[in-house]
């Protein structure tokens, strides 16, 4: 696992608790979303619903039909800071 670099920005449709999932997700991967929402204090609903949309995007995939969740090989390049704004 490499550092991560800065980033200019967000995609617009990312919130900041998606990063923060993302990285509870990298170092815990793979896991179920309630897990995930229990760790970082957030409603299990509001992860659940930030899960579908890092799904959406390539950031994060489902690696079971229970919904358990791990970073892609592109949420790893996000969180390094490889893909700017625009490829996220």
């Amino acid at each position: 696992m490499s550092e991560s670099k800065p980033r200019d920005a967000r995609p617009a449709w990312m919130t900041t608790a998606d990063e923060t999932i993302l990285r509870d997700l990298r170092a815990e991967q793979p896991d179920y979303a309630t897990l995930v929402a229990s760790r970082l204090g957030m409603l299990p609903n509001y992860v659940d619903d930030r899960c579908r949309a890092l799904e959406a995007n390539g950031l994060i995939e489902s690696v079971s039909s229970e919904v358990v969740y791990r970073v892609t090989d592109r949420g790893e390049r996000f969180l390094d800071g490889e893909l700017d704004a625009e490829e996220a």
